[in-house]
């Protein structure tokens, strides 16, 4: 049986669709695809972005420029990157359909990042840590 999705009439389908809208998963039921227009959702990305809420702040740095700084200090402070992991996060944003009205859930997504590495070795510090009294704590 061949994969729906690589039959030549449902790929143009898609791209056609594709052009003025964006197929998201619905947060709190990934398993419903939302269909919006794309026009409203990169406003809604934009209108996020441009807040003045101190979250997000423009900066003058390339993207490769920021990767290899941040290569830099990882190696300077002995955490591997594997090649796969030379990229920054990625924005987006989910639509919450449970809320009325509906808006969307925004996501820093940095799951394949340079900064992974050092994200997950700060967690597992984390859980042992809290995992482990203090000897302070004993005393």
């Amino acid at each position: 049986m061949t994969d729906i999705l690589e039959n030549p009439e449902i790929k143009s389908a898609l791209k056609l669709l594709h052009k003025d809208f964006v197929l998201a998963g619905a947060d709190k039921a990934s398993n419903n695809v939302i269909i919006m227009c794309k026009q409203y959702y990169v406003n809604c990305i934009r209108r996020e972005l441009s807040t003045d809420n101190k979250i997000y702040e423009k900066c003058t740095p390339t993207s490769n420029e920021i990767i290899e700084t941040h290569l830099t200090y990882m190696a300077n402070n002995k955490f591997k990157v594997d090649a796969a992991m030379h990229q920054l996060p990625h924005f987006y944003g989910i639509p919450k359909m449970h809320k009325n009205p509906p808006s969307l859930r925004y996501i820093a997504a940095s799951n394949k990042c340079t900064t992974k590495t050092m994200s997950l070795n700060s967690l597992l510090i984390n859980i042992v840590s809290s995992a482990t009294p203090s000897i302070k704590e004993q005393e």
